[in-house]
């Protein structure tokens, strides 16, 4: 529950954002409420199970539902494509989405699907089909908030270089962020760049990025990525020196 004080005036309307504190708790809770609004009993009510192997009944183990013999699916929700996914993802940086995409990666050895098999898999994949050397990434989530992901500019150039040339690219590049775009990180940002800049930012205390695409001035198309890290500066100060570089760059001749 959250706990509200303050004072409004009457006929005004204010919006606040937070951040959820235990989204796993909240969603359990929310799924049942609904399941009854619509007449289903749920008995025992709900709850959590973290740790996988253990028993809740039947002879099935958490972390092993689907082939309990006495699961039954209620319900199919089919994903979208993938590239409808990923505009979703880029352009409002949606942090959720990012991390289960990841989770979906999973090991087709175990059929596990978790942040250390979705990690593994895209840190193999980098390496072997981009050509990413082991040491420039690491990956602990999906998002890249845990201060524990590393990763370099020259990796994040490889992989928009391979991703622009494979057929899938032009899709790619216009699901990345563009200035003056509503909904996106760049609504306000760099519009004297529209419709020559596709890039994604990056942003937590202390660092910031950006990284895509930017046609300079002889109408090529340059990867680049710029990264801020420690730079104990206003969030203003980094932004304005991260655009100079992107200006810099469609100002090339």
């Amino acid at each position: 529950a959250l706990e509200l004080t303050g004072f409004v005036p009457a006929g005004s309307v204010d919006t606040v954002a937070v951040a959820t504190r235990d989204p796993v708790r909240q969603s359990a809770a929310a799924l049942l409420r609904a399941l009854r609004q619509h007449g289903i009993t749920v008995d025992g009510g709900w709850r959590i199970q973290w740790d996988a192997g253990e028993d809740f009944g039947k002879g099935c183990v958490s972390g092993s539902v689907p082939p309990c013999p006495f699961g039954a699916l209620l319900v199919d929700l089919p994903s979208p494509p993938l590239i409808d996914i990923v505009p979703s993802v880029l352009g409002p940086s949606q942090n959720w989405i990012a991390e289960q995409m990841v989770r979906t990666l999973g090991d087709p050895g175990t059929g596990r699907s978790a942040w250390s098999e979705g990690t593994a898999a895209a840190a193999r994949e980098l390496e072997r089909v981009v050509g990413t050397v082991p040491s420039d990434v690491r990956f602990v989530d999906g998002s890249g908030l845990s201060v524990q992901d590393l990763l370099t500019p020259r990796a994040l150039v490889q992989l928009l270089r391979h991703a622009w040339s494979r057929p899938w690219g032009t899709a790619f590049r216009a699901a990345l962020p563009e200035p003056g775009e509503e909904g996106t990180t760049l609504a306000d940002r760099l519009t004297d760049l529209r419709g020559r800049l596709w890039a994604k930012t990056g942003s937590m205390t202390n660092v910031g990025t950006f990284a895509g695409y930017v046609t300079d001035a002889r109408g090529r198309e340059i990867a680049f990525a710029v990264m801020v890290n420690g730079a104990n500066l206003p969030t203003s100060a980094v932004r304005g020196g991260i655009d100079a570089v992107v200006r810099a760059l469609a100002a090339r001749r």
